[in-house]
């Protein structure tokens, strides 16, 4: 089915009306949640991609929506890819970022908490829509896609590799890569010791992401910069 886009802004007013009264408490968060599965069924792009980052978050439309969602983390995740992926094919770009922000999930989850091998399937669709995304993304958005092609010459012995991409990702303002880089600088771990370096890479990473200053100042600490 399609329909106009008179028809879409009407079905958006009234999402946004819903979660007025959501958040006044005058409606239940499943009422917006119906809304949003009708608009799929007339293939509108932003339904699908909207319903997918819930899926993927928990939050739609800007609300935390709890015990809705199926309870099992891959059910959920299977999902949100379902619907980003339609978002995608339905010319909502932006679906490739959080895609490839899904499969990163999951390659983090397998190699680094639980120590496993990832599987080469979930490495070559991360690295599809890691590319994808690249296209589009600019800014900070950008810099994760570079930040997870990173990570994976990383973890698979390709730390020049890796050093390239993380210094792509710094140039667009990921304050992640400019962790990384930090700490190679200061150890000299496929690059040149360089404490200055080091020093640069860790401020600029405090002040533009401060969520990682408590990292920073942990490994100031251990390099003795502090």
């Amino acid at each position: 089915m399609k329909c106009t886009q008179a028809t879409i802004k009407c079905f958006f007013d009234l999402s946004d009306a819903i979660s007025h009264e959501i958040r006044h408490g005058n409606c239940s968060a499943i009422s917006l949640i119906k809304v949003y599965k009708i608009m799929i069924q007339f293939k509108i792009g932003v339904a699908f991609h909207r319903l997918g980052l819930y899926y993927l978050t928990g939050i739609l439309d800007g609300i935390s929506i709890a015990g809705i969602a199926p309870k099992s983390c891959r059910i959920r995740v299977v999902s949100a890819l379902k619907y980003l992926k339609r978002a995608y094919a339905l010319g909502v770009k932006e679906s490739a970022h959080d895609i490839a922000w899904s499969f990163f999930q999951k390659c983090y989850d397998l190699k680094v908490k639980r120590q496993s091998n990832v599987p080469r399937y979930l490495l070559k669709q991360l690295r599809i829509w890691v590319k994808r995304a690249l296209v589009y993304e600019h800014g900070r958005r950008k810099a994760n896609m570079y930040h997870y092609l990173a990570w994976i010459e990383y973890h698979y012995g390709n730390l020049s590799d890796a050093i390239s991409f993380w210094k792509k990702a710094a140039r667009n303002g990921g304050g992640e890569a400019m962790l990384e880089l930090a700490i190679l600088y200061g150890y000299g771990e496929g690059v040149r010791k360089n404490l200055r370096l080091a020093c640069y890479y860790f401020t600029k990473c405090s002040i533009i992401d401060p969520r990682l200053r408590e990292n920073v100042d942990k490994e100031m600490g251990e390099l003795g910069l502090k």
